[in-house]
């Protein structure tokens, strides 16, 4: 009631006075304007901060983006280390050649062979054939397996060994080496 009665002290102060009357329409209009400017910049603030969520989230997004290609390209460029570093069969012989020497095999043959390709790997493949005894070629495997560079053996060949027979006191060793034929497959990546 207070509230009402004051608006009518108002409304009868402004009808006997137009100097007041006119201070009151131009307050009023003032905070209209004022009203009009302060929604226009809420919703230009508005709009801003929207847009900047969308960029954080979008940039967000981005960054993941970059650590998993990054990533990729690190396990990749690791991969690549355990591919062969060229092309040439004779790389791949040579190391072979070298691992059945230090070992004290009998290298009977070593060629290459004929593997297909694909548009990112190359397939090299040699065919090793050499003398040794059951824990030598063990060895051998074992040291092709856990090579630096990538190798499996893809075929394995045994044929008997003949064997002798060796007496020392009363302990008689039966001991030989027998043939062993296996193919041993590499792959380098393709730089096309």
């Amino acid at each position: 009631m207070d509230f009402l009665k004051k608006i009518a002290d108002i409304k009868a102060a402004l009808q006997g006075n137009p100097r007041a009357l006119l201070l009151a329409a131009i307050g009023s209009g003032i905070a209209l304007i004022a009203f009009v400017i302060g929604a226009q910049i809420l919703s230009i603030t508005h709009t801003k901060v929207s847009k900047l969520t969308q960029e954080t989230a979008y940039e967000s997004k981005r960054n993941i983006l970059l650590e998993n290609i990054n990533r990729l390209q690190t396990q990749s460029e690791e991969r690549q280390k355990h591919l062969l570093p060229t092309l040439e069969s004779a790389w791949l012989m040579n190391q072979l050649t070298k691992l059945t020497t230090s070992m004290g095999l009998t290298l009977l043959s070593i060629q290459p062979e004929k593997l297909p390709g694909s548009e990112k790997l190359q397939g090299v493949a040699i065919r090793v054939v050499l003398n040794c005894g059951y824990h030598q070629l063990g060895q051998l495997v074992e040291k092709i397996e856990n090579s630096d560079t990538f190798m499996r053996i893809q075929e394995l060949n045994l044929e008997k060994a003949a064997t002798e027979e060796t007496t020392q006191g009363n302990v008689t060793a039966r001991t030989g080496k027998g043939r062993v034929e296996m193919i041993i497959h590499s792959f380098l990546l393709n730089e096309k």
